[in-house]
């Protein structure tokens, strides 16, 4: 009689513990059934922002590929910043190229001058199609790379019959600077040339060797060329230790050292500014990548 009271006591305590289980279950669906209509359930937590994007390779301080960008209107809108972009020049003619980049990237900027035989009063004169890179600070001096290809039938000087008398070239790649005039590496100088000047010297009649370079015209054909610039303002007023040195393809076409170049600081790089007369064919400059440094790359 006593082992069975205490089996009735247990099989009792398990239909207890089997009951208060079921009530609780119940009691959760009355509070789930009773949420007031239309009441959905918090949504989850955003996801956290994308990374920050890799910095440039090589230990550039800056650099360009236009990869980043979507369409022309994404590039024009500057969304990442580099640009002075309310200094664009003839916007129009700036496109953002996705069937041609260079290394490993796909898409290039792309300026196109049109043909302007038939503009009889302006066709002798400037035509500019630009934009300027706002370096991320002001230095006294930078070391810059670009990649940019030329279409085949660029060329710099109007045809005879047009009677132009502006000197023949396109005004590639300026250094920016505070408190003087610029840097300056000018294509085409005469239709064949370059011009490599510092500021106050903008011609190049200083430097080694003196003057322009024969050979402007060899790297319109339609390939990606580089291009390196070193450029130094002095130290201070007067001081004979600002330098500039252009190189092409590796080789040093052409340097200044000790001299006095009284600008305060580099703040920007101009990509492209004007062609002075012409063209008589629509033709093509692509920029491809842009770096700059702060300290010797080993150029």
């Amino acid at each position: 009689m006593r082992g069975r009271g205490q089996s009735s006591r247990a099989r009792a305590a398990v239909r207890l513990v089997a009951w208060m289980l079921a009530l609780g279950s119940l009691s959760c669906l009355a509070v789930e059934d009773n949420r007031a209509p239309g009441v959905r359930p918090p949504p989850p937590p955003p996801p956290p922002p994308p990374p920050p994007p890799p910095p440039p390779a090589s230990g550039a301080w800056f650099q360009e590929d236009f990869s980043s960008y979507v369409s022309t209107a994404d590039l024009l809108s500057d969304p990442r910043g580099f640009y002075t972009a309310l200094e664009d020049a003839n916007p129009g003619q700036i496109a953002l190229d996705q069937t041609t980049g260079y290394g490993g990237s796909s898409k290039s900027m792309r300026y196109t001058f049109p043909d302007r035989s038939a503009d009889t009063s302006g066709r002798c004169h400037d035509y500019p199609v630009g934009r300027n890179i706002a370096l991320p600070a002001h230095v006294q001096q930078v070391w810059i790379e670009a990649y940019v290809k030329f279409s085949a039938n660029f060329r710099t000087l109007a045809p005879g019959s047009w009677g132009c008398k502006s000197n023949a070239e396109y005004k590639f790649i300026f250094g920016r600077v505070t408190g003087g005039s610029r840097f300056n590496l000018l294509s085409g100088t005469y239709g064949y040339a370059w011009t490599f000047g510092v500021p106050f010297d903008e011609q190049g009649d200083g430097g080694s060797p003196p003057h322009d370079i024969p050979g402007g015209d060899v790297v319109w054909d339609g390939q990606w060329h580089q291009y390196r610039l070193y450029l130094k303002v002095s130290s201070a007023w007067g001081q004979p230790d600002g330098a500039a040195k252009f190189w092409l393809d590796g080789a040093l076409l052409k340097e200044y050292s000790g001299f006095a170049i009284n600008a305060s600081d580099i703040y920007g790089v101009a990509l492209g500014r004007n062609m002075n007369q012409g063209p008589a064919q629509e033709s093509y400059v692509w920029w491809g990548r842009i770096s700059a440094w702060r300290s010797d790359p080993g150029f």
